[in-house]
């Protein structure tokens, strides 16, 4: 009976040696989630060329110094902003902006009779005052200003000129050849090397 219980106490000590423990599941620490990374687009955008009855927006009419076309602030009234900035421009600069060495290629006296937008091609209609003397250089700056003043817009591209209500298509004494609507990339000899589009010069 000894015996017994001695071969049975051996059996189950071999039994035990022989079984291994199952490691229980391996868990890896997380990192704790890393919150998502937003972005915010900045976007600048040009004036509309309409407003409110009433309304009055920050705007420029482009003069001229020495040669090249330059931004000056002016307050534009709305409805028809294209319209103010136009007539503005067609005001000439102030006293003081002369002084400061501005000057305009349109002829003093020249009137608008309208202006209209489609597909981007804003349409011009100024009195026959607008092509009235001067040389290359000087036609070619009135066209310039009056391109640049109008694409300020954000939705207008290009400018297609009238006078006394008939298609340009032949410009003044020179023969300044306008058989398209005109970019401010057709005045880059105009242009100055950097151009702040935002204006600096405020009417006094």
């Amino acid at each position: 009976m000894r015996r017994l219980t001695a071969c049975l106490g051996a059996a189950l000590l071999a039994l035990g040696a022989c079984t291994t423990s199952t490691p229980g599941p391996t868990t890896t620490p997380t990192a704790p989630a890393t919150p998502p990374v937003t972005t915010t687009a900045v976007t600048t955008s040009a004036p509309s060329p309409s407003a409110e009855p009433g309304a009055v927006v920050a705007g420029a009419v482009y003069f001229l110094r020495g040669e090249r076309v330059v931004p000056v602030r002016r307050e534009l009234a709305g409805p028809g902003v294209a319209a103010s900035a136009v007539r503005e421009l067609l005001a000439g600069p102030s006293a003081s902006e002369r002084a400061a060495g501005m000057s305009s290629s349109v002829p003093d006296g020249t009137a608008l009779r309208g202006v209209s937008l489609a597909g981007g091609t804003a349409t011009v209609d100024l009195s026959g005052r607008y092509d009235d003397g001067g040389g290359t250089l000087s036609m070619t700056s009135r066209l310039a200003q009056v391109v640049f003043t109008l694409t300020q817009f954000s939705t207008v591209e290009r400018v297609q000129f009238r006078v006394d209500g008939v298609p340009v298509r032949e410009f003044g004494g020179e023969g300044i050849v306008l058989d398209r609507p005109r970019t401010r990339a057709d005045f880059e000899e105009l242009t100055p090397e950097v151009l702040v589009d935002s204006p600096r010069s405020a009417r006094p």
